[in-house]
């Protein structure tokens, strides 16, 4: 069974997790301003990357999909950051690194489906564009 080791949720400013997949492999989930990223590693500094979206808005978006595909919160109280506690979530319905990133990836694509066909998409996009 995946397993959370550790995590730091710090007012939605910055938020982390480590989590222990089934098979051995530890994943490493963050969280900030500049997006989410996910890694095969213990810390954040080191290891493959497996997941990452730096567009706020698909952020959210991914967030939203992770949370209809996996409505069973199984994260702890403590952890408050809507988007990491989505990652997290998801991945800890998961046995494996492969299945972790597939899941992802499935959600970030449907993201992008989703602001491709929202009306006033465009309009999002070129707020986006204007803030960064």
């Amino acid at each position: 069974m995946t397993e959370l080791i550790r995590f730091e949720d710090n007012n939605h400013v910055a938020a982390w997790a480590l989590l222990r997949m089934s098979d051995g492999h530890p994943c490493w989930v963050g969280y900030d301003k500049t997006g989410i990223r996910v890694k095969k590693s213990r810390i954040r500094l080191f290891g493959a990357r497996l997941f990452e979206e730096r567009d706020l808005i698909k952020v959210a978006r991914i967030r939203q999909a992770l949370n209809s595909s996996y409505p069973k919160d199984i994260t702890p109280r403590g952890m408050r950051c809507p988007n990491l506690k989505s990652v997290v979530n998801a991945i800890l319905h998961c046995d494996t690194l492969a299945k972790a990133q597939a899941i992802l990836d499935e959600a970030q694509a449907m993201a992008e489906v989703d602001l491709v066909s929202t009306p006033g998409a465009e309009t999002f996009d070129r707020a986006a564009d204007s803030f960064g």
